[in-house]
């Protein structure tokens, strides 16, 4: 298996949380999109990356050198 950087947004609702969760299991290397600092995060080997889905500029910032969105 190859490991990709893979940007997700809406990570700390249900669907997103388990997509990350199992993300990380596989060893991917995982960013983040939050609007806040949410504790469902913690423990979890992943790059939080301050932004909004409605402003473009903290997309491009989040999506910099992803793999996969």
């Amino acid at each position: 298996m190859t490991i990709m950087k893979i940007a997700v947004t809406g990570p700390t609702g249900h669907v997103g949380l388990c997509l990350v969760q199992r993300l990380v299991a596989l060893g991917h290397d995982v960013c983040a999109l939050v609007h806040s600092e949410p504790d469902c995060l913690d423990g979890l080997d992943v790059e939080r990356v301050s932004g909004d889905v409605r402003d473009i500029d903290s997309l491009r910032a989040a999506f910099a050198d992803q793999e996969v969105v």
